[in-house]
């Protein structure tokens, strides 16, 4: 699992690739994810056999790929954030690196062991049956 990136000038940057709900809202609320993007997520991690299938499945747009590995930086730096475009000028990634937090960013979001999004939002949502209406006990 990678936790940090090398800067250009040699020091180290830390990153989290676990990405909460909150992030992944305020990231579409700042335009770094689209609006749907959240929506792709649980379709995927509630139809897709693999968290790889589903990551391979989003790897698609690569806007959404940068973003994801920045938000990253993000999340493991609250307090001393550069813009996205400060991060990758100052970031030495290669690809490969790029691909693995990203899939890395993905994988925490839909892993139904740590954020159980499918999950969840199942929970929430109203069933068909009862049109979100709550079911009157009798005694």
């Amino acid at each position: 699992m990678i936790k940090t990136l090398k800067k250009i000038d040699g020091s180290i940057i830390n990153i989290d690739t676990r990405l909460t709900l909150r992030a992944l809202k305020r990231a579409q609320d700042e335009n770094l994810l689209d609006k749907d993007f959240l929506s792709k997520i649980l379709m995927l991690s509630i139809n897709m056999q693999s968290e790889s299938e589903a990551a391979s499945k989003l790897m698609k747009d690569d806007k959404t790929m940068y973003n994801l590995v920045y938000l990253s930086y993000v999340n493991a730096n609250k307090n001393d954030n550069m813009s996205i475009d400060e991060f990758f000028d100052c970031v030495d990634i290669d690809l490969t690196e790029l691909i693995t937090v990203y899939t890395q960013a993905l994988n925490s979001i839909i892993d139904n062991k740590s954020t159980k999004l499918a999950k969840n939002f199942e929970k929430v949502t109203p069933n068909k049956k009862t049109n979100g209406k709550k079911k009157k006990h009798r005694h």
